[in-house]
């Protein structure tokens, strides 16, 4: 279980853009709210035959309100993959074996617990867009998003140890050491500048821009 109580996650591949996309979640139930706001913020009105492959399983397909979601709002086609032919949909079946992969191998890495897999979830998903996404592309696919090249100077490694400091207001001393020693477990969304660190004294996972 995750640090918020995840248990499991959504992967999404988009094709136009060769971007990952995914959201940690506390069930298995059809997640409506994060898919609508997904393809509100992606589809544009200049593609078409927009199509969308699933398979057989309750929390999509055989969600009513998921085929009204993709089929009658924004006009995709559904695509069922065949019963245990995961090669139908393998750009996500390869990303959800190579998830579970670098999930592992960063806890162990890093020497985390495993209720921080949520943040080595999002953090690889960063890596995984700014990096070219197959041997010949000219583009990632955050370029390709966004049109331009994002700053890769602030990347760090999952779990690297961090010193943040402590905002003037709360260090009255002059002489006391303004610093805290955290642990860094990813970034907020869009952009690597603001940290997620936790914080082994307050057992506490926290965000800050001085590090």
């Amino acid at each position: 279980m995750g640090i918020h109580g995840e248990t499991c996650y959504l992967l999404l591949y988009d094709h136009a853009t060769e971007r990952l996309d995914g959201v940690c979640r506390q069930s298995k139930a059809p997640p409506i709210a994060w898919l609508k706001k997904w393809l509100t913020k992606s589809v544009k009105d200049n593609m078409k035959d927009w199509y969308v492959f699933v398979d057989q399983g309750g929390e999509l397909y055989r969600s009513r309100a998921i085929r009204d979601l993709f089929e009658k709002e924004f006009g995709h086609k559904i695509r069922v993959t065949g019963t245990g032919v995961h090669h139908q949909n393998g750009l996500v079946e390869r990303a959800n074996q190579m998830m579970d992969k670098i999930i592992r191998a960063m806890l162990i890495g890093s020497g985390l617990p495993v209720k921080f897999w949520p943040c080595v979830f999002r953090h690889f998903l960063c890596i995984k867009n700014l990096a070219l996404p197959q041997r010949d592309a000219m583009e990632s696919a955050h370029q390709t998003l966004h049109g331009e090249k994002d700053d890769l100077g602030l990347l760090r490694t999952f779990g690297c140890r961090l010193w943040v400091k402590i905002l003037a207001w709360q260090n009255w001393a002059k002489h006391i050491q303004d610093t805290k020693k955290g642990i860094f477990l990813g970034y907020r969304t869009n952009t690597l500048k603001n940290v997620v660190w936790y914080d082994p004294l307050t057992d506490g996972v926290k965000c800050g821009y001085h590090v």
